[in-house]
C-alpha cells in the first residue's frame, strides 16, 4: 500500500517523529512497516578497489560527493565478483539512495571516486515481455498465445530452433526492420518510457 501525504511537510513529521511513526504504523497494521522511496542508479566502471560492503567506503563516497550521512542504503556489484577476469579493474556496481537530490546530482554532475569521475546512470527498468508470444505486459498465466514465437523472424517455433538468420521480424511492430530482441524497436523503447515513469 502507498500512502502519500498531501504537504511535504506531513511526511516528514511521520518519517522523524519516532513515537509518532510507531502510532500510526500501529494503527495501520501492526505488522505494517515503512519503506522510505529509493533511488538507484549504475555507476559505470567503478574500480574494484571500492568495496561494497564496507560502511567505512560508503562514508567517504558520501562524504567525497557532498551526500548527506547515510545516503546510500546498499551497494553491490551487478556481476558477481566471482565472475570477474583476473585482470579485471572495473565493473558496474548498483547503489540504492536515500536521498533525490543526491541521485540527480549524481546522474547530472557524475560522481568522484578518488581521483575518477564517473558517470552514473538511473536504474531502468525493461518491460516485461513475455518470451513464448513476444509480446508486452503478461505473464505466462495469462497468454493466450498456444505456440512459441520466434524473437528473430517471427515464425512459430522456438528462437534455438530457428534456422532463418538472416530474416528478421518483430512481432509487437510487425515491422521486418529488426527482430523482436532489438532495443531499436519503438514499441520497446516506448514501454521504456512507460515503465520508468
Amino acid at each position: 500500500m502507498i500512502i502519500e501525504f498531501t504537504t511535504k511537510e506531513a511526511a516528514n513529521y511521520i518519517r522523524t517523529n519516532n513515537a509518532i511513526k510507531e502510532q500510526f504504523l500501529k494503527d495501520l497494521d501492526p505488522d505494517a512497516s515503512l519503506k522510505e522511496r529509493t533511488y538507484p542508479i549504475i555507476i559505470p566502471f567503478m574500480p574494484i578497489a571500492f568495496d561494497p560492503t564496507s560502511q567505512q567506503n560508503r562514508e567517504v563516497l558520501e562524504d567525497e560527493n557532498g551526500w548527506k550521512k547515510d545516503s546510500i542504503l546498499t551497494a553491490c556489484w551487478i556481476k558477481l565478483v566471482e565472475k570477474r577476469t583476473s585482470t579485471q579493474q572495473v565493473a558496474h556496481i548498483l547503489i540504492t539512495l536515500t536521498d533525490s537530490m543526491a541521485a540527480n546530482m549524481a546522474i547530472c554532475d557524475g560522481i568522484m571516486f578518488g581521483q575518477l569521475k564517473l558517470w552514473p546512470k538511473k536504474n531502468q527498468h525493461e518491460p516485461m515481455r513475455y518470451a513464448k508470444c513476444q509480446h508486452y505486459g503478461h505473464i505466462a498465466r495469462e497468454c493466450i498465445s498456444h505456440t512459441d514465437t520466434c524473437t528473430n523472424c517471427g515464425n512459430n517455433h522456438c528462437t534455438s530452433d530457428c534456422t532463418a538468420r538472416d530474416k528478421q521480424y518483430c512481432t509487437t511492430c510487425e515491422s521486418d526492420e529488426h527482430p523482436s530482441w532489438s532495443q531499436d524497436c519503438p514499441t520497446f523503447q516506448k514501454k521504456c518510457e512507460d515503465t520508468d515513469k
